[in-house]
């Protein structure tokens, strides 16, 4: 079984988690216990993206207090954010950073409804596929597959069952309102 399919709902938990007002980080932690901390080999295109994102707008900031805004909008940083901050605090790779971005990208996805990121950091998120799992992952890995089931207990115990649209939905009907 591919890991794709366990990136991809892990994707799908964290929408479902920011799309419903769950507590993100206590719906983060019940998915961490369950995740083994299988090393894995970031890309190393990945590696770059902290310094990147930063570069393009993107509050680097650890807290809503810290960056002196308000806490949506900290969030909205943060969760495209930490699609580089995670590697750059974690360069000895594992599964559950990986899906940390996965789940991170969920929580994104959900934020693409509302249509308020600028146009340089869509255009960047695009262009770099960071919704895409091979983009931080530098070969399959194994994992045990009773994991997805696991994943799948703990989203049907939130609530949820529904399958969404897809992120590159999100990104590609989004993106439509601008010309790149």
């Amino acid at each position: 079984m591919s890991i794709n399919i366990l990136y991809d709902l892990v994707i799908e938990y964290g929408y479902f988690i920011r799309k419903n007002n769950k507590d993100g980080l206590e719906s983060w932690n019940e998915i961490k216990k369950i995740i083994p901390p299988i090393p894995i080999i970031w890309t190393d295109k990945s590696k770059l993206f902290y310094e990147q994102l930063s570069s393009i707008g993107v509050n680097t900031f650890e807290s809503s207090e810290e960056a002196k805004m308000s806490k949506p909008e900290w969030e909205r940083h943060h969760y495209l954010l930490q699609h580089g901050r995670i590697i750059q605090k974690n360069p000895e790779g594992n599964l559950v950073r990986l899906l940390q971005i996965a789940y991170n990208t969920g929580q994104f996805k959900y934020e693409l409804e509302k249509e308020i990121y600028p146009k340089e950091q869509l255009q960047y998120y695009i262009i770099n596929e960071l919704n895409k799992i091979y983009t931080f992952l530098q070969s399959e890995i194994e994992f045990p597959r009773e994991l997805i089931e696991g994943i799948k207990g703990l989203l049907s115990k939130k609530g949820g069952s529904k399958k969404n649209k897809s992120i590159d939905y999100y990104l590609n009907n989004y993106i439509d309102n601008y010309v790149i």
